[in-house]
């Protein structure tokens, strides 16, 4: 059986849920430039970010551009809906 959206969003940190709200509100972002969204240059956000694919909150994607692989990530559709109420 499938979680549903709220087992999922239960036990989240209120940093997850920011950065879940911010990545609605943006679209496919890197975890640099989601650091950079959230008034966090520096910080690595890719462990944040892959627990929130675990869970299935966000969806990652990988692109390559001049040669150089990126890690993108973009909320998944039925959290962007739910962050949007």
């Amino acid at each position: 059986m499938k979680e549903s959206l709220l087992d999922q969003l239960i036990g989240l940190t209120t940093e997850d849920v920011e950065l879940l709200r911010v990545l609605s509100k943006t679209g496919a972002v890197t975890a640099a430039e989601a650091a950079l969204k959230l008034s966090r240059p520096g910080d690595d956000l890719t462990s944040q970010m892959e627990r929130l694919v675990q869970r299935k909150l966000l969806e990652e994607h990988t692109t390559t551009v001049g040669g150089e692989t990126f890690k993108v990530y973009l909320v998944d559709p039925s959290v962007h809906k739910t962050l949007k109420r």
